[in-house]
């Protein structure tokens, strides 16, 4: 199995999931893959997890649907993945002014999605002073977007 499919197996037994519930198979054989495959993603290693296309997603969802009796999905201290999680939170918004041709682009990050998944905006902010204490490279402008939400800025609704 070459790297490109090691990396994208979390992701496709998620769609698995997904394509289960939409088509309402059996229900218990449903519940136990999505089970299965949450103890993968607890038990995937972090240079696994790192090779993951859409990280930020799998670790989401696999902590929003654990059971009471499974482990908690705990985002691991690694600077590497707490910088992996922050690439896959940013979004560029597009907008333009009515009677214009020009298009503004700006950087967002899906930072309640983030809160939730470190537990709290403390850890999150904390993981981000590990992640800048390693120093590094090119991703300034990332960091940066992450200090403003980090101090509480939002965008606000007219520049969506």
């Amino acid at each position: 199995m070459d790297e490109w499919q090691q990396s994208s197996r979390l992701r496709g037994k998620l769609l698995e999931a997904d394509r289960c519930q939409r088509e309402q198979r059996d229900c218990a054989a449903a519940a136990e893959f999505e089970k299965a495959w949450r103890e993968e993603v607890r038990a995937s290693p972090m240079e696994r997890l790192l090779k993951e296309k859409e990280l930020l997603r799998v670790l989401v969802v696999a902590k929003r649907d654990s059971g009471p009796s499974e482990s908690p999905i705990v985002v691991a201290p690694d600077p590497r993945l707490t910088l992996a999680l922050l690439k896959g939170a940013r979004q560029e918004v597009k907008s333009q002014t009515l009677g214009t041709r020009a298009v503004q682009r700006s950087a967002r990050l899906e930072w309640d999605v983030l809160v939730q998944l470190y537990g709290t905006e403390d850890v999150l902010k904390q993981r981000m002073q590990e992640l800048k204490s390693t120093a590094p490279q090119g991703v300034d402008d990332l960091l940066a977007l992450a200090d403003r939400y980090a101090v509480g800025w939002r965008p606000r609704r007219d520049e969506d």
